[in-house]
């Protein structure tokens, strides 16, 4: 595997060996996807991309080592437009995960996640995918009548799914001889193959099963939460009377996340906190009053569950990020 490849240009071998993976961080995670990565091997990082623009949307083909990529709301308030990302595996596997769902992905399956939520991708060994990426108020409308597809697993070994996965490669190796002027029916012709797959999945084998309406309201009582996180008071009941619905209802809607309220709120607050704990420029504030800025009000019980989550305690994970800015 080349060590970095990007829009089809070779990278200077010195600037590789120096910097391989911070160049791949800096100048393809943060500009172009607006994600943190962490590798997963020591030693030399590889990778080789190519990235395709087909107007309204572009084709991303990534080969590289053991990665975890995540998407925080730190990145999230970095600003861009929103997108959604559909990710096909083409060698390897992967993890992907939002919104409180998990998708284990083998070679032509595919996934797609949505840029205004956090979401996490892992790969434990090599691995070659395309991302496609499709700006998220032309699909939106459309999408919202097929259920909630984030983070499902689709297979693309037979039926719509198969066609599609098959003209994505069509694009990938028919790119050079193809003109600007189709640009516009191509993005068609690939929002109509993703809405047919999505129809014709199942979603009740992965434990959605809601109508439109009821997915419209979970979108508002998540947006809701995101606005009221730092309230140390926020509480299902507290929700729950704020729309005028029961709480029993309110879990009801919350199935299709595989989380309870309670767990998504506290999931929520600690991706603040770490995103607070990673920005250089709130190093002047404590732990504690990070935590309690979002809402917890013990310390202890804090740190805890950020270990519990992360794996890693809050100051263990300041320190490391520290040591990485001076290194």
């Amino acid at each position: 595997m080349r060590q970095g490849r990007m829009l089809g240009e070779n990278i200077r071998k010195s600037r590789l060996a120096d910097g391989g993976f911070r160049y791949f961080q800096d100048d393809f995670c943060r500009r172009e996807f607006r994600v943190t990565a962490q590798p997963l091997a020591r030693g030399a990082f590889s990778w080789e991309l190519e990235h395709f623009d087909f107007g309204q949307f572009q084709l991303t083909e990534l080969v590289c080592d053991p990665l975890e990529i995540s998407h925080t709301y730190s990145d999230i308030r970095d600003g861009g437009s929103s997108s959604y990302y559909v990710t096909l595996q083409l060698a390897g596997r992967s993890v992907v995960s939002q919104q409180g769902r998990n998708s284990s992905l083998g070679p032509g399956d595919y996934t797609i996640v949505d840029s205004r939520f956090p979401y996490k991708i892992k790969y434990d060994e090599p691995v070659r995918r395309v991302i496609l990426r499709l700006p998220h108020d032309a699909l939106h409308r459309r999408l919202k009548f097929c259920g909630n597809p984030v983070a499902l697993r689709f297979h693309g070994n037979s039926g719509i799914n198969a066609i599609f996965v098959n003209f994505i490669d069509t694009l990938l190796r028919e790119r050079h001889a193809i003109n600007k002027k189709h640009f516009n029916m191509l993005f068609g012709r690939v929002s109509d193959f993703l809405i047919a797959s999505f129809e014709s999945t199942d979603q009740r084998s992965a434990g959605v099963e809601q109508s439109a309406r009821q997915i419209n309201q979970l979108g508002m009582i998540q947006n809701y939460i995101e606005g009221n996180i730092s309230n140390p008071a926020l509480s299902p009941k507290l929700i729950a009377d704020a729309f005028n619905i029961t709480d029993r209802y309110l879990h009801y809607l919350f199935k299709s996340t595989g989380q309870t309220v309670v767990n998504w709120i506290w999931q929520r607050r600690l991706e603040r906190c770490q995103a607070d704990l990673s920005n250089a420029g709130l190093s002047g504030r404590t732990i504690s009053e990070i935590c309690y800025a979002w809402g917890f009000n013990d310390s202890a019980h804090f740190s805890r569950k950020f270990k519990q989550h992360f794996g890693v305690s809050p100051r263990s994970f300041r320190n490391s990020l520290t040591l990485d800015r001076h290194s």
